[in-house]
């Protein structure tokens, strides 16, 4: 049965106290700060140490359908995948592959296995606009996937949502998503699954702020509009993904702190926040940052420098499993993904809207792939639900 889109613009203003001007004014700018030009970027030479680990990896090839079929034993279905066979870049523009390979461990949610690993959970996504790409990943899949409904229209419109909602008739009822302040802030519901996905930035300590880093999240107002907004649900988020990074980087540029105040304050933020949520019982999953094992990134960036220091991976890991959470390496899946365009050991190889690699790289180029975007989510699904599907 084919899935029916419907947008429903919501004409009164927002009654949660939000400037929307404000709030609009930092989505603009946030898009403006990132996706530099990275063709200057020192390189290591890790390109091809990347491709010597093929042979430790599952390849995927094209079917005679057109859908990925893995080669040999496969976790989970590919066929629900959106597009996996297209790269585009600024050096080899539009390509289209016969493989690629991944690596083994890889679990492939495909529609059906997203919609009963999510069933009667409630998961809270706490980051930045990457994060807020993987929900738009899994809502996809929610939706229907790509033979229900076209990609790009989707990632458009879950992108540039400001005050509406959004909904699909599914085969599993109503699915339906309320953004209150722009995509810095909403709220998916699938109600016949009793399903419930919410999003709130924390990049910042308000939502109209940009470049605080993982510090907001020992700000006590953003604590309490966060539990407010969190509790509204009237039930206990069975899981919280959180991520920082980005707006650490951001930070660093501005503040020139050679990230500090990212070392400074991660602990706090296990110690503090992360261990109250696990001692609730709520799963609580860092994701870790989007680097490339070709970039040698640097503690002092200049402005739009979005390599990630591996050194905040680390300092992340160590908490999360320190204070009880699972850590998800973002890094390693795409150390393990290669494929004859280049992707994915550097920037420039992988996306040409750093550090968006999902639905936002596809709002500011329509030509840009979320193949990446899509492996790193799947590893977010198999944390929620390990062993469940």
């Amino acid at each position: 049965m084919a899935m029916k889109f419907v947008l429903i613009a919501v004409a009164v203003a927002s009654a949660m106290g939000e400037d929307i001007d404000a709030v609009q004014k930092a989505f603009e700018q946030e898009m403006d700060m990132f996706g530099k030009d990275t063709s200057h970027y020192s390189h290591d030479g890790s390109y091809s140490v990347n491709f010597l680990l093929k042979g430790k990896g599952l390849t995927v090839k094209k079917g005679e359908t057109g859908l990925p079929v893995c080669e040999g034993e496969c976790r989970g279905d590919p066929s629900d995948m959106v597009h996996p066979f297209y790269r585009y870049t600024k050096e080899t523009k539009a390509v289209n592959l016969d493989s690629f390979t991944v690596a083994k461990d890889t679990h492939f949610f495909n529609v059906a296995d997203t919609a009963t690993c999510l069933k009667n959970k409630y998961v809270l996504f706490l980051g930045d606009s990457t994060l807020g790409e993987n929900l738009n990943d899994v809502e996809y899949l929610l939706a229907g996937g790509p033979t229900h409904i076209k990609m790009d229209s989707f990632m458009w419109a879950v992108t540039t949502q400001t005050r509406s909602t959004l909904s699909w008739e599914t085969e599993k009822g109503k699915l339906v998503d309320k953004f209150d302040v722009r995509n810095r802030k909403h709220g998916v519901k699938f109600k016949s699954q009793n399903t419930d996905l919410k999003f709130y930035f924390t990049g910042a300590t308000e939502l109209a702020h940009n470049c605080d880093g993982i510090s907001a999240m020992l700000d006590a107002g953003l604590q309490k509009r966060i539990n407010d907004y969190t509790s509204a649900e009237g039930r206990k988020p069975d899981a919280i993904i959180i991520n920082s990074g980005p707006h650490d980087a951001c930070r660093a540029w501005i503040k020139k702190d050679n990230y500090t105040t990212f070392y400074d304050n991660v602990d706090k933020v296990g110690q503090q926040v992360v261990k109250k949520w696990v001692d609730q019982g709520i799963k609580v999953i860092f994701r870790g940052s989007y680097r490339f094992t070709g970039e040698t990134a640097v503690e002092n960036p200049k402005f739009g420098d979005n390599r990630i220091p591996a050194a905040i991976d680390d300092a992340a890991k160590t908490m999360i499993e320190k204070y009880g959470g699972t850590y998800v390496d973002a890094a390693g899946v795409l150390a393990s993904t290669h494929d004859s365009s280049g992707c994915c050991s550097t920037i420039r190889s992988t996306t040409v809207s750093m550090p968006h690699l999902g639905s936002v790289a596809l709002f500011k180029n329509q030509k840009a792939s979320i193949f990446a975007s899509q492996l790193i989510t799947y590893k977010l699904l198999d944390a929620i639900c390990p062993a469940e599907v």
